[in-house]
C-alpha cells in the first residue's frame, strides 16, 4: 500500500532434503575411499558399506551378495544390519538364470532386479520369500556389481520394511553401493594376482637354481657312475619337486629294462 502498511506476505520454500541426503552419501562415498586406501580388508569395508547405506537411506538395510569363481553360486554374505542368520540362508543358492532370488537374477542377467511386494509376488521362489520376510524384508532391490572384465561377480541388495517401489533415490543408493563393492572386489583381485605373480616369481627363481646347481655338479661330478647319477637326478628331482625318482635304461641284452636308480 501507499502509506507503507503490509498487505500480504510471499513466502519461498525450498526442499533442501535432496542436497543434503547427497552431502551425507558423499561423505559416506569418501570414508569409504579412505578405508580401501588404507588398506582395510574386504570384511571391514563391505560390512562398513552395508552400514553405511542404512545410515544415509534409515528404512533400508543393505548387504553385499558375493558369486563364487564360477559364477554360478552365491558364496559369500556381507551385512551389518541384517540378523547373522540372514548370510548362511542365503549362501549356495545358484545363479543361472532361474529366479530364485532377486541377486542371483541380477547377477545373471547383469542388471538391477527388484521386488516390490515379497510376500505377495509369485516370481521368485517360496523359500526365498520366506527367509527375506522372516528378516523383516517387505521389499528389495539388487544391483548387480560388475569386475574389470566387465563380468557381474556380486550384488548388492537393499531390503526395505514395507512393500516399496524402487525411486530415483534408491535406485542412486543402489549404484553408488555396488560401485563401492566393485572397488572392493578389484583391490582384492589385483592383490590376489599380483601375489600369486609372485609366488610364482619366487618358485621360477628357485628352479632356476636349481638347474644351475645340477649344472654345476654334472660339470664338477667325480667318483663311479652310480655316484653322479644320484647327484645328477637328486638334483633334477628337486628342481621338479618330485617326492621319488627312478631312472631306468634298456638291459644288456636291450629286451627289457633294468632299474638303474630309486630316490624316494
Amino acid at each position: 500500500a501507499q502509506d507503507g502498511a503490509i498487505t500480504g506476505v510471499s513466502a519461498i520454500m525450498r526442499d533442501i532434503r535432496p542436497r543434503k541426503r547427497r552431502e551425507r552419501l558423499g561423505a559416506e562415498h569418501n570414508r569409504l575411499l579412505e578405508m580401501i586406501a588404507t588398506g582395510a580388508s574386504a570384511q571391514q569395508c563391505l560390512t562398513a558399506l552395508t552400514d553405511a547405506v542404512s545410515f544415509v537411506h534409515p528404512k533400508v538395510r543393505a548387504a553385499v551378495l558375493i558369486a563364487n569363481d564360477a559364477r554360478d553360486k552365491i558364496a559369500t554374505v556381507f551385512a551389518a544390519r541384517i540378523g547373522s542368520e540372514f548370510g548362511p540362508g542365503i549362501v549356495g543358492l545358484p545363479i543361472d538364470g532361474t529366479p530364485i532370488g532377486t541377486c542371483g537374477s541380477a547377477i545373471f542377467d547383469g542388471r538391477p532386479i527388484g521386488c516390490v511386494d515379497i510376500a505377495r509376488d509369485q516370481t521368485f521362489s517360496t523359500s526365498w520369500r520366506e527367509h527375506c520376510l522372516a528378516h523383516g524384508a517387505r521389499a528389495c532391490l539388487s544391483t548387480p556389481v560388475f569386475g574389470s572384465a566387465g563380468k557381474s561377480i556380486a550384488s548388492f541388495l537393499m531390503l526395505f520394511d514395507e512393500p516399496h517401489q524402487a525411486d530415483a533415490w534408491d535406485l542412486e543408493i543402489g549404484t553408488f553401493g555396488a560401485h563401492a563393492a566393485g572397488i572392493v572386489l578389484e583391490r582384492d583381485n589385483v592383490i590376489a594376482a599380483r601375489k600369486a605373480a609372485e609366488e610364482a616369481l619366487l618358485q621360477r627363481n628357485r628352479q632356476l637354481e636349481l638347474l644351475a646347481s645340477a649344472s654345476n655338479t654334472l660339470l664338477l661330478a667325480s667318483g663311479d657312475e652310480q655316484e653322479i647319477l644320484e647327484t645328477v637326478f637328486r638334483s633334477i628331482a628337486d628342481l621338479l619337486g618330485a617326492e621319488s625318482f627312478y631312472h631306468y635304461r634298456p638291459s644288456s641284452d636291450f629286451e627289457g629294462l633294468e632299474l638303474v636308480l630309486a630316490m624316494g
